[in-house]
């Protein structure tokens, strides 16, 4: 348990060092960089184990729900082809093949919202 401890805090401390040097920071729109670029109650920065444990419970507590809702959606798409291909149509429309979705993209993926209708109904 401690190595794993261990390898976690490794992990998260490399991403927290690596996202405060980013020369990119001020347009990142991640979770991290959020917290990077906010302060505390006193309008002090957020500390190296805050992060650590905002990203950790983050990261964990989203694991198993992302899981399921994404194995769920997958299921549900492929009871709905046609729906299937509409989204498969519309990411390579907007999104295109040589980069992932951004925030930006939201409001141009209809077809992407609608299907949490389809899921839950």
């Amino acid at each position: 348990m401690t190595k794993a401890i261990e390898y976690v805090d490794g992990f998260i401390t490399k991403l927290i060092d690596e996202a405060r040097h980013d020369k990119n920071l001020a347009e990142r729109t991640d979770l991290l960089a959020h917290y990077l670029k906010s302060t505390d109650q006193n309008g002090l920065p957020f500390t190296d184990k805050y992060l650590r444990d905002m990203l950790v419970n983050f990261l964990l507590a989203g694991r198993d729900t992302t899981a399921a809702l994404l194995t769920w959606t997958s299921y549900v798409l492929s009871e709905h082809p046609d729906h299937e291909q509409k989204v498969v149509d519309e990411i390579t429309n907007v999104v295109g093949l040589d980069r992932f979705p951004a925030a930006t993209d939201i409001n141009e993926l209809v077809n992407e919202r609608n299907v949490f209708f389809l899921i839950i109904s």
